[in-house]
C-alpha cells in the first residue's frame, strides 16, 4: 500500500509530463495578494496557467482474503488565464483532455496503486480522470478558465 504523498507525487509527475501544463502544486495554493497570487501560477509565458492537487475524501472495506481496499479521491483544480483573442477556452479544453489522456496509460498510476476506479458508492467516478466542472473565476480582477478534474485511486492492503 502506498502513502497518501507516494500518489498525491505520482499524480504531480504525471501531471508534469502533460505539454504546456503551466505551474503543478501538490496541495491548493492561496495568496492575499495579487503579487502573491502571480508568483504561484503565472508560467513562464506570464500568462496564469496553474494546478493543484488535493483529497477530497477517503474510504475502506474489507477486501477478500484478509485485504483492506482504500479508495481515495483526489481533485485537480485547473486555473488557466483567458484571452478570448487567442481563443483561450479552446486551448484550455484542450490542455484538459491532454490531462485524461496522460492517465489513461497509468491505471496503477506508475506502480503506487490497484487502479484508478474505485467504488465510492452512489455517483462514483469511472476509471481515469473524470471532468466534472469547466467554468470561468475571478482572482484579483483575473478572469481565469477553471476546471476540477476528478481522479479515484484505489489501493490494496494485506491486513
Amino acid at each position: 500500500m502506498s502513502t497518501l504523498a507516494e500518489k498525491r507525487l505520482q499524480i504531480k509527475t504525471i501531471l508534469s509530463t502533460v505539454a504546456g501544463i503551466g505551474r503543478v502544486h501538490e496541495y491548493e495554493r492561496w495568496a492575499k495578494d495579487i503579487t502573491k497570487f502571480k508568483a504561484l501560477y503565472q508560467y513562464a509565458d506570464k500568462r496564469i496557467n496553474g494546478w493543484t492537487i488535493t483529497r477530497s475524501s477517503s474510504g475502506q472495506r474489507e477486501g477478500a482474503s484478509m485485504t483492506v481496499n482504500t479508495s481515495d479521491l483526489f481533485i485537480i483544480r485547473g486555473y488557466y488565464g483567458v484571452e478570448d483573442e487567442a481563443a483561450s477556452e479552446l486551448a484550455f479544453q484542450d490542455l484538459i483532455e491532454s490531462i485524461r489522456i496522460a492517465f489513461q496509460n497509468k491505471w496503477n498510476l506508475n506502480g503506487y496503486a490497484e487502479s484508478l476506479s474505485p467504488d465510492f458508492g452512489p455517483g462514483a467516478v469511472g476509471s481515469g480522470v473524470q471532468v466534472r466542472v469547466v467554468d470561468y473565476r475571478l482572482f484579483f480582477g483575473i478572469l481565469v478558465h477553471y476546471c476540477e478534474l476528478v481522479l479515484g485511486v484505489q489501493d490494496q492492503t494485506d491486513i
